[in-house]
């Protein structure tokens, strides 16, 4: 990618897209959420929207109420929240996190 395009990307109004076009690049869910109280999912791509059983963004967002709480299976929240806080308070991995949990899909059938 020449400089012109690095830069195109690094525009604040052009990360959202850029994120959006890359999220359906990858194999299999993709997510992003704030890492605040609000939780808010920013963006869930096409192959995530399908892992939950949903057709559209909106009933995607009826079934997780758009928040990350909302992807995770009741019984293993408090855990996994735990175990993000750990990874992100260690350091090391430049506040990313990798955790296993349960999904409640739409048909309320259970993943993991």
């Amino acid at each position: 990618m020449g400089d012109n395009n690095a830069q195109f990307f690094l525009q604040e109004d052009m990360q959202l897209p850029a994120i959006k076009w890359l999220g359906e690049q990858v194999p299999g869910g993709f997510f992003v959420y704030l890492a605040d109280e609000s939780q808010q999912i920013v963006f869930a791509n096409n192959a995530c929207q399908r892992l939950f059983g949903c057709e559209t963004k909106e009933q995607f967002d009826e079934l997780t109420g758009n928040t990350f709480r909302g992807l995770v299976h009741p019984d293993d929240y408090e855990r996994v929240q735990k175990t993000i806080e750990e990874q992100i308070a260690c350091g090391e991995n430049n506040n990313m996190d990798y955790v296993e949990y349960r999904i409640l899909r739409r048909d309320d059938s259970q993943r993991a």
